[in-house]
This record gives C-alpha cells, structure tokens and sequence, in this order.
C-alpha cells in the first residue's frame, strides 16, 4: 500500500513510481493541488500481514475532511453476495470488515459483472473501491467498472466520475 500524495511532482513523482517497479506507468502532471489521496491496495494472503495493513490503513484515517479512496485488491469479501461457489460459504472477512466500519467507508458501487476473480467454480469480488465520507461528498456520481480481464485472473477495475 502506497498513498498518493498530490502535492508531489516532476523528478520526484519519477522517483517514487520508479520505486513502486512496476513494468508500465505513465505519470500526469497535476496543475494546481487537488488535496485528494488514493490508496492502491494489495493485500497479502498472509494473515500476519492482514493486521499490519489494516493498523497502516488506519493511520491515513487521521486525513479527515479531505478526500480519500483506497481502490484495488482487497482479497476479502464483505457479504456472502461477493462469493460464488468454492466448499465453504461466503463469509465477511472480520478485520477487513471490522476496518471499513471504523474507518467509515462506503463502497462505491460498480458496473460489470459482479465478481473481480475467478479460479475455476470459485468466483469472489476482491477487489473494490472505498471511499471516505469526504470522498462520497466531493465525488457522489464515482463508480468503478469491473472491466475485460486480460491475462489475469482479476479483473481490472477503472474508477470514473
């Protein structure tokens, strides 16, 4: 997990995507500050590593009145809905659950098919876009698009306004 800041540019956004590794990025240069943060999210299939995340997540909580969205691979449901098929029942993941009720995020909705990842019968939607309160009032018609996947067995998802 990586937040954003908006407030950087130039050589030093160079940097820092550098630093993440991936393969392909492509950098826009912001013209102002738009006092917004997203977080892109992975989570690991550690369980160890759930809680560490959960606890870093939660200092960004401190953000406030300011816009914030955390987006990408959760790799937890939150409703029996997000699960099809597999031996046990879909099942609220508790600390991710627990996380989104302390932080007070909302999901912000989607169009596409309902599940983000498959493996054979098993079909989940683990990944997901949530917004703070602060989120949801700047940018009330944001909805994330589960679009064609394409070598992966995850969909990408694709926030617009």
């Amino acid at each position: 997990m990586r937040p954003l800041d908006s407030n950087v540019s130039g050589a030093k956004a160079d940097n820092i995507i550098g630093g993440l590794g991936f393969q392909y990025s492509h950098r826009v240069e912001a013209i102002g500050y738009s006092g917004v943060f997203i977080s892109f999210v992975y989570q690991s299939c550690n369980r160890q590593k759930h809680k560490d995340l959960w606890r870093d997540l939660s200092l960004l909580i401190s953000l406030g009145q300011v816009p914030w969205m955390a987006i990408d691979n959760f790799n937890a449901i939150l409703s029996p809905n997000e699960k099809s098929g597999g031996l046990s029942n879909g099942k609220r993941s508790p600390l991710f659950g627990d996380f989104v009720d302390m932080a007070e995020l909302h999901y912000l909705g989607f169009r596409g098919p309902p599940f983000t990842w498959h493996r054979g019968g098993l079909f989940e939607r683990l990944d997901r876009a949530l917004g703070n309160e602060a989120w949801v009032r700047e940018f009330s018609n944001c909805l994330v698009t589960h679009l064609h996947k394409i070598k992966s067995n995850h969909r990408p998802i694709f926030p617009s306004d």
